[in-house]
């Protein structure tokens, strides 16, 4: 059932890409990766300023909660903070990404970038690190993996490039001017405060206990259900979400939220449709990444760490 929509909604965002990019062509005159990533940072730093806005602002988070129905991925969350279609993991998952462009795009080695332009990255790079984690605590992978990669470039940049000097200098100013506020604001503001430490727990575990402890970590760590038939292993159960959801013949063991009670990713794969099933799907991923890098060469290093996102997140 989940597979046999996914063609629908599959065509629905295919469609929705090729609308969005053509106005983009009308608008511009031309059409390109960089574009469109550029419309994407500036999708995401917006969803984190009205996020934050929401929050802050009662007025604003009851006229928005007027129209915005449901609860989770597209809707409200309890817990954390969220946009306007944007909240929880799905969120954090697209934020992390976009944390790899973004780092991407400021050290790249094809052109040089003007300082105006290393400052908006890195503007929008912290905006989204700092208010993307209270939305989803994905966000961090992302921004893990894109300090990995800066370092690596300035390690392996033979005379180190234009680019990446004004990386790293534009980067310690920003924090400069940056840190002093959000120190002052946990300080301060007990909402803020209470936010700060959710999105950042696992490094405030780190420095108060010496120890590594995100709840929702904690909880997924109890959420390691290996398969106990064959057939499974193979060619999974059929089930991605809970059935008692979607199929009105189940009568098998209930488990709350997902099938198994499961929510870690590989092994609701392998739950849904086995190993070979996950092996089709980890190698679908790759091949969509191949496709882009062969279209366009330039940014091969960008859809790798796409990719590498995809591979960690899931």
């Amino acid at each position: 059932y989940t597979y046999v929509t996914y063609i629908v909604s599959m065509w629905v965002w295919l469609g929705g890409a090729y609308t969005a990019t053509q106005l983009m062509k009308a608008v511009h005159g031309r059409i390109d990766v960089e574009l469109v990533c550029h419309y994407l940072i500036a999708v995401c730093v917006g969803q984190c300023v009205i996020a934050y806005a929401i929050d802050q602002l009662p007025w604003l988070k009851s006229w928005v909660d007027g129209f915005l129905s449901g609860h989770g991925f597209m809707g409200k969350a309890d817990d954390r903070i969220y946009g306007i279609g944007a909240s929880l993991d799905v969120a954090g998952m697209r934020f992390a990404a976009m944390l790899c462009i973004i780092t991407y795009l400021a050290l790249r080695s094809d052109r040089e970038n003007s300082l105006a332009r290393t400052i908006s990255y890195l503007v929008s790079f912290l905006i989204i690190a700092y208010i993307g984690n209270m939305m989803g605590r994905t966000t961090t992978v992302g921004a893990l993996v894109s300090v990995a990669y800066a370092i690596w470039v300035s390690l392996t940049t033979k005379g180190t490039s234009m680019n990446v000097k004004q990386y790293w200098k534009v980067l310690a100013i920003v924090l400069m001017l940056f840190l002093p506020l959000v120190v002052y604001k946990y300080n301060t503001d007990l909402q803020v405060h209470e936010r700060i430490r959710f999105a950042f727990e696992g490094f405030f575990s780190l420095a108060e206990t010496g120890e590594w402890k995100v709840h929702s970590n904690e909880i997924l760590k109890n959420m390691y259900v290996l398969p106990d038939e064959t057939k499974t292993w193979m060619i999974g159960d059929g089930y991605l979400e809970n059935p008692l959801e979607t199929d009105p013949y189940y009568t098998g063991k209930i488990w709350g939220g997902f099938y198994h009670g499961t929510d870690v990713g590989y092994l609701r794969f392998i739950f849904y449709f086995g190993i070979f099933g996950t092996l089709a799907f980890v190698f679908y991923m790759y091949l969509v990444a191949k496709v882009c890098m062969e279209r366009f060469k330039e940014y091969k290093v960008l859809f790798l760490l796409v990719l590498l996102m995809n591979y960690l997140v899931w």
